[in-house]
């Protein structure tokens, strides 16, 4: 069959043309994908608004249009939460997958692989018996006559039976595997697991030698990997944070993706990571001042803690009075150390904080001639963002200052901790004065929300009037 000339030239228009809107029509899908998934989202069907925001991710992987940007930030919020809402490592009922949840132990009964017959022999004979009664319900006992009245109770409905039997066996196998994976010692054998392919990230997590909680965790990657189709993957905070950082490589000024991850590496207990994270961002010129004042404020405040910590003990602050007026007197440590310790804290604290204000802008320092009204919703947020990361700032160098004049008290230098007192006192007041701005602007705002909320209702009254009164003519 041979094109016509002009059959040609059509069918070369059309190419072009669809060529041209391939972009066009993946953003149209995308922007279904996203209205979809949030919906998905807002109902806690997270495992369905993750597939969602997957498909649109997968339609601008370089987040080149402002929906494959949008895609990858819930991405990773719908992965960030499914992690919290599941963040246990123990086998329930739910976790057997394959085979309508038969699949794992029918590989275990058939002791196919090395780590199927060691899992075998692990299990409880409890366990066994309910599978073997749910394999041949025929062999259970047949009801006996109920001896008060001699009558034999009828028998139990085939379907649900099977059903319950199987149901039994699952909890029980859960149960043990729980036993299992809990004991304290690693699953993990060469020869056992040698034919199983492990995940590159079960693989890292293993080569750090976890113990305790982390033990646990390590044992069931180890059964996920080696049973894929037939044991549930548990969501690991992991995922959430490879999902951020893929936002923060798209729109770096993403403050929103930086602090989960901040967050996730804090409960995660992975503090050399954490400190990493902020610090890095606190040294990344490229982002806006406030949000590297952000960050040294983070890291001021674990200095901070690092301090009160050990000031604020009934060995170092004694009760007293002055002046008629209860008091605090502080007294060194009896452990040079702590001494040294919190001043090194106090001092670290100190010159991190200070340069998260030497990047207070303007519009801050002058916070309080601000006209809160004349501005609009948009405005008014982010002035209120941007006001509320200098007032966590003001607040934490008055702390410090009061932890410097502590030590100094605990140094017998009174006419230093005098001072270091009134300058403690002076960045409270600049604290405070901010602290007002930001009530202040979050009380409009919360009377501008009422305001639109009020209007809403009242002309949704007034177009139920409408339609009765239509309706009356």
């Amino acid at each position: 069959m041979r094109f016509s000339r002009l059959g040609f030239i059509v069918f070369i228009s059309i190419t072009v043309l669809i060529g041209a809107n391939c972009s066009y029509y993946n953003r149209v899908f995308a922007r279904k994908n996203l209205v979809d998934g949030s919906k998905a989202y807002k109902d806690r069907k997270f495992q369905e608004a993750e597939r969602l925001f997957r498909a649109a991710v997968a339609r601008d992987p370089n987040g080149e249009t402002n929906e494959g940007r949008t895609a990858q930030l819930f991405l990773a919020r719908t992965l960030h939460s499914l992690y919290i809402g599941n963040r246990s490592v123990s086998f329930t009922e739910g976790d057997f997958t394959g085979d309508e949840g038969q699949g794992f132990s029918k590989k275990l009964w058939a002791k196919s692989d090395p780590v199927s017959k060691w899992l075998f022999d692990q299990l409880s004979n409890e366990t066994k018996q309910k599978y073997e009664e749910y394999l041949h319900p025929e062999n259970i006992q047949a009801p006996t006559p109920d001896p008060a009245t001699n009558v034999i109770p009828p028998p139990p409905d085939p379907v649900k039976r099977k059903n319950d039997l199987l149901k039994s066996h699952l909890n029980q196998l859960a149960g043990d595997l729980n036993k299992l994976i809990g004991a304290g010692q690693s699953i993990y054998d060469p020869a056992r697991f040698a034919q199983v392919k492990q995940s590159d990230f079960t693989s890292q997590f293993m080569a750090q030698q976890p113990a305790g909680d982390k033990l646990t965790r390590l044992n069931r990657l180890l059964l996920e990997d080696a049973y894929p189709n037939d044991i549930l993957r548990k969501p690991k905070a992991e995922d959430a944070i490879t999902e951020y950082q893929k936002a923060l490589t798209q729109n770096p000024n993403d403050q929103s993706s930086y602090k989960a991850i901040a967050s996730l590496y804090e409960n995660l207990g992975r503090t050399d990571d954490w400190l990493k994270w902020v610090t890095d961002r606190a040294n990344n010129t490229s982002i806006p001042p406030e949000q590297r004042a952000e960050a040294l404020t983070s890291l001021a405040a674990k200095q901070n803690t690092c301090a009160n910590e050990i000031s604020d003990t009934d060995a170092t602050k004694k009760k007293t009075t002055k002046d008629g007026k209860p008091a605090y007197q502080y007294v060194k440590p009896a452990n040079g150390a702590d001494f040294d310790k919190m001043k090194g804290c106090t001092e670290k604290g100190t010159s991190l904080i200070d340069q998260a204000l030497a990047l207070e802008p303007d519009s801050v320092k002058n916070a309080k001639n601000l006209n809160i009204k004349s501005l609009s919703d948009d405005d008014l947020q982010k002035n209120l963002d941007l006001l509320k990361v200098f007032e966590s700032a003001r607040s934490y160098k008055a702390s410090l200052t009061y932890e410097a004049g502590h030590l100094a008290e605990m140094d017998n230098k009174t006419a230093d901790r005098d001072r270091l007192k009134q300058e403690g006192d002076g960045y409270k007041a600049k604290f405070l004065e901010l602290s007002d701005k930001v009530k202040q602007m979050q009380a409009e705002i919360a009377a501008r929300t009422t305001a639109k909320e009020e209007a809403a209702t009242g002309q949704k009254a007034n177009n139920a009037n409408a339609n009765a009164n239509a309706n009356k003519k």
